[in-house]
């Protein structure tokens, strides 16, 4: 494990500005992620030699600080970075069928592949230190991306909310609500209902039911019904003389008479 060292925290602290990863920077100190915990913690405790002699323009600045710091500078190369694509767009490689393409010299342009050959050249690509260039894609930046840098850096972009409320008033209205004062119609209140106790049923043999079916009397008969008669009117004319002519032709002949009895032929 290497022991702590001015060039040591020097070491963490340029990763930390390149990259806000405990583990990167650890690896480039050459000690362990749980090392560099460690180290950090006896810093917040104050305990000695873990003070960072320059950083930053700032001297005798304590480890865990210089850290911190560091992270600032990470994330504010990020936001520049965002800033960057956002006004320029960035460059994407190409690739066909997950092979890459790569750009051919244009001083070679137009010869076959003996002609190569004989002037010694293996391919036609263009070459920069010796290394193929492989060709890229200009991207134009999101149109989200334009609007939120645009609206975190000026005025006229910025998200903002407004409510305007207009009320005119010609006068003043009071309405009074008197709590506790019930304006319904006041019901009597309920009487309770006196139970009466229910009769005791003696369990004793009685053969005198004549307390429940009453005495024993003859029914009586109802008698028959008289049928109802038509209201009496006086008879027209017409009728009046009809009726004069059957008693003329016709005489009633008494019920008592033989004459009334019917005749049944045997």
């Amino acid at each position: 494990m290497t022991k702590k060292s001015q060039e040591a925290f020097g070491t963490i602290l340029d990763s930390m500005c390149a990259s806000p990863v405990y583990a990167e920077a650890a690896r480039r100190a050459g000690i362990s992620e749980s090392t560099l915990y460690a180290w950090l913690t006896s810093s917040q405790r104050g305990e000695p030699g873990f003070i960072v002699e320059e950083f930053a323009g700032e001297a005798n600045i304590p480890l865990h600080d210089a850290m911190r710091f560091a992270r600032k500078i990470a994330v504010l190369s990020a936001v520049q970075r965002m800033e960057h694509r956002a006004l320029n767009g960035h460059e994407e490689a190409v690739f066909f069928r997950g092979q890459p393409t790569w750009v051919e010299d244009e001083r070679y342009a137009g010869l076959d592949q003996e002609t190569l050959e004989i002037l010694g050249l293996p391919d036609r690509y263009l070459r920069i230190d010796g290394r193929r260039v492989q060709h890229t894609m200009h991207v134009q930046p999101p149109v989200a991306l334009v609007l939120a840098v645009a609206a975190a850096n000026t005025k006229l972009y910025a998200q903002r909310q407004e409510i305007n409320v207009n009320q005119r008033n010609s006068g003043v209205q009071v309405v009074e609500h008197r709590y506790g004062q019930s304006s319904g119609v006041a019901l009597p209140a309920v009487q309770p209902t006196a139970i009466e106790p229910s009769p005791s049923i003696s369990s004793e043999p009685d053969d005198d039911l004549s307390d429940i079916i009453g005495s024993e009397e003859a029914p009586s008969l109802a008698g028959e019904a008289t049928p109802a008669q038509p209201p009496a009117r006086p008879l027209s004319a017409l009728e009046a003389d009809l009726l004069s002519r059957l008693q003329r032709e016709s005489p009633v002949i008494p019920c008592d008479q033989p004459q009334c009895a019917p005749k049944l032929g045997l």
